[in-house]
């Protein structure tokens, strides 16, 4: 705060107040879309593992305890046999990266912000 003329310290400038208010929101609201987005691209795999499980023998199931690269390859290879007009891989993939971006974004918002 600064020192007017007579000693008394001067109010915080409402407007830098209600900026950096809104600051933290939209950092915020950045971060949980992109918390959002991150969870979309995870559905989007589980219903593709659906789709190919429905097509596939019961003891030929892809159902992974633990998803690693190989149990994702593994599923880009039957998606690629089973479903090959399936756009789902493609929208994972998008939703993740838009996910992470926004993310980021927001988080990197709020550290400058919060500073």
């Amino acid at each position: 705060m600064k020192v007017v003329e007579r000693g008394r310290p001067r109010p915080p400038d409402c407007s830098l107040i209600l900026m950096r208010t809104l600051l933290i929101v939209l950092g915020a609201i950045l971060a949980a879309c992109g918390v959002i987005f991150a969870f979309l691209s995870s559905y989007q795999l589980w219903q593709l593992q659906f789709e190919v499980n429905e097509r596939l023998p019961h003891d030929q199931r892809l159902e992974p305890a633990v998803w690693t690269y190989f149990s994702h390859q593994k599923l880009r290879e039957l998606q690629r046999k089973l479903l090959p007009q399936s756009s789902r891989l493609k929208c994972s993939r998008l939703y993740a990266i838009v996910g992470c971006c926004l993310f980021f974004a927001g988080v990197g918002v709020l550290l400058a912000t919060l500073r």
